[in-house]
């Protein structure tokens, strides 16, 4: 899997209480009837990937086996038709996979991501277990050629090569070794997706420095084998073909690289435009490569090309935002986890941004007059950036877990899960808070006059602001409604607010005048979560565009909704 920033442990401890109360995750979503109340025609704008965001790939009895992590599911996948043949999730004991293999008798094994363990499916496909434990940021596994040992190495929440007993007998992994720094002190060198060569060694990335290594699992010595020319190069996979290359997969840049292990002679493969996590051959030697950032899989031919088997595509829809078009369409803005995505809001046709210059993950997503506030908890980040420049302009790494940000008359509202605060920062950064909520601080919304935000825990949404005033003891609105886990929040234009009620599945209007709460559209897949993770870390955003068109997002269905305007 790509990489991923650490959450603090203080953070994670707090949201496990969670953990048995929450839904479930992406998997097994079935397309339902929608429900509404008059107020205008749903459309679905925007169809995501069907995967959400495709790890570790591996090939068995001709079908792809595919890990998502952030779909807490294994997709098999006919690798001809790239049809969906079955979805493996929670019922098979499958929690955020980010890599498999198969078993000498064709038990699949797959790490959990997560939750640091290792899983295995029985050759019956039903009969699961779970064969390794206490193992933080369990990510690559693989076994000797000889089928007789198997190894899982640790990376992004953890580090260190282990060996486990694929029987389960002993659920205790045993410790091989550390990976050192590589020269860059307090990051360790995390060996991603590897693979045993025929002379024995293991081999791997070192995703965060640049080189791929091999391992001596006797001795403990690790050689590197290459180390990649420039700073920045992170090799994320390595696969041996039947000739014994070793084949390479990089990003920044993206490119599949085959390696000469004889004379170290190296070929690039591909350049795929999108983002590569791994790779897998079938029986025939043909090469396929997974997209952990738009969930596609790709085979590449033997002239370099390649041939779509799954489509790339919104893999987390998240927040959204909207700006005025210069060709009179709004401007919709989708935060999608590892990227920012734009579309039209008429035609939903994809509009490129350029490179997307932020380092962080983009969760949340708002107006910041004509630019961009975002926030990324997994970056403890908050972020301005200019449509027109592809640049981030301010860049905030002090907000205690910013899981919300929008403006408020030139001033950046912060909602922070550290803290529990709403805090309001001016055009001099000088910060206020303006209140203290129990639970977890997520919806924000404002307009020119008024300021609300909404407490996902107990569903309270609190008026902080009226006529432009803060106010200085604020209050819940509807004298303590309790909305069902309230997400996106947005204001119409007539005054109306707007809530995404993810523990109801629904879209809400409230009529702030007279307290009449109507649905807008209901049995909406939302809600999606996953072990470890806060709830916050999924957004189900609403925005309204100038002519007051609504747009919604929704995770679990990985979808952009449209419902018309007065204009339209």
């Amino acid at each position: 899997m790509r990489n991923v920033k650490k959450f603090s442990l203080a953070m994670v401890s707090m949201l496990l209480v969670f953990q048995l109360t929450l839904g479930m995750s992406f998997a097994k979503e079935q397309e339902e009837d929608w429900g509404k109340d008059g107020h205008g025609n749903l459309q679905t704008l925007v169809k995501g990937s069907p995967i959400h965001g495709a790890n570790g790939i591996a090939f068995h009895n001709g079908l792809l086996y595919i890990a998502s992590v952030f779909g807490s599911e294994i997709v098999v996948m006919n690798p001809y038709s790239g049809q969906i043949v079955k979805r493996l999730g929670q019922e098979y004991g499958v929690q955020t996979p980010d890599d498999l293999v198969f078993g000498p008798d064709g038990s699949l094994y797959w790490t959990s991501l997560f939750t640091g363990e290792v899983g295995k499916l029985a050759p019956d496909g039903v009969t699961h277990s779970i064969v390794a434990t206490n193992l933080p940021g369990a990510n690559a596994i693989a076994f000797t050629r000889d089928f007789k040992r198997l190894f899982v190495s640790a990376d992004f929440f953890g580090n260190g090569l282990y060996e486990i007993d694929p029987t389960g007998a002993n659920t205790t992994p045993i410790d091989i070794l550390k990976f050192p720094e590589y020269g860059v002190p307090n990051v360790a060198g995390e060996m991603n997706a590897m693979a045993f060569g025929a002379d024995g060694y293991l081999y791997g990335p070192m995703y965060n420095k640049g080189r791929v290594v091999k391992v001596n699992v006797a001795t403990k010595e690790i050689t590197t084998v290459l180390e990649l020319p420039q700073p920045g190069i992170n090799p994320a996979a390595v696969k041996f073909d039947s000739q014994e290359r070793l084949n390479i997969v990089t990003s920044n840049p993206n490119q599949v690289i085959r390696l000469n292990l004889h004379n170290m002679q190296q070929e690039v493969l591909a350049n795929p435009v999108s983002g590569i996590d791994n790779l897998a051959f079938d029986s025939h030697g043909r090469l396929f490569i997974s997209d952990a950032s738009g969930g596609s899989i790709s085979e590449i031919l033997k002239n370099k090309q390649l041939r779509e088997v799954s489509p790339a595509g919104m893999m987390a829809a998240g927040g959204v935002a909207v700006l005025p078009g210069k060709d009179g369409h709004d401007r919709v803005f989708v935060a999608d986890f590892w990227t920012l995505r734009q579309y039209d809001g008429k035609s939903g046709t994809p509009k490129p941004l350029g490179k997307f210059t932020s380092a962080v993950q983009p969760m949340t997503v708002a107006p910041f007059g004509d630019k961009l506030v975002w926030t990324s908890i997994n970056g403890n980040a908050v972020q301005i950036w200019d449509p027109v420049t592809k640049q981030v302009v301010q860049d905030y790494r002090d907000f205690a877990g910013p899981t919300n940000a929008i403006e408020f008359r030139g001033n950046l509202v912060v909602a922070e899960i550290g803290t529990g605060k709403v805090v309001m920062q001016n055009p001099a950064e000088v910060r206020t808070v303006l209140t203290t909520i129990q639970g977890i601080p997520f919806g924000l919304a404002s307009n020119d006059k008024e300021l609300y935000a909404a407490d996902w825990y107990s569903g309270l949404i609190y008026k902080l602001a009226e006529g432009g005033t803060i106010i200085a003891k604020p209050n819940p609105i509807l004298n303590g409604h309790q909305f069902s886990q309230p997400e996106g929040l947005a204001l119409e234009r007539d005054g109306h607010l707007l809530v995404v009620e993810v523990g109801a599945g629904r879209l809400s209007r409230v009529d702030l005048k007279t307290g009449t709460i109507t649905t807008v559209v209901d049995k909406l897949q939302i809600g999606a979560w996953l072990p470890l993770l806060p709830p916050t870390t999924f957004f189900n955003g609403v925005a309204v565009g100038h002519s007051g068109t609504i747009y919604l997002t929704a995770d679990k269905a990985n979808a952009l909704y449209r419902i018309r305007g007065d204009n339209d």
